[in-house]
């Protein structure tokens, strides 16, 4: 059963769809998601979390990463980053399992 945007919690696994073109300028990732026509530009922790699902990541073990280079608390980081990752498998460009 698939996991809808409203389950995603610490415990959940995500990776990015492979499919989806995109590059690196400066240290940041950019995208064109044509079936959602939507230009994406991720800062540099957007950047971080989309190199380090490339391939399935529970996202407690991404926090866990993202807490080795920034000072935040479990909780802060994944009120910070769940709308993220949201919008991007609302967009399809992250998958959920």
């Amino acid at each position: 059963m698939p996991v809808s945007v409203k389950n995603i919690e610490l415990n959940t696994v995500i990776y990015r769809d492979n499919s989806q073109p995109y590059s690196e300028i400066d240290g940041e990732v950019v995208m064109l998601n044509v079936k959602k026509e939507a230009y994406f530009a991720l800062n540099k922790v957007g950047s971080k979390i989309w190199s380090e699902i490339s391939e399935p990541c529970v996202i407690s073990n991404l926090i866990d990463k993202i807490q080795q280079e920034y000072s935040v608390s479990v909780e802060t980081c994944f009120k910070d980053i769940k709308p993220f990752i949201e919008e991007l498998v609302k967009a399809n460009i992250i998958k959920v399992k």
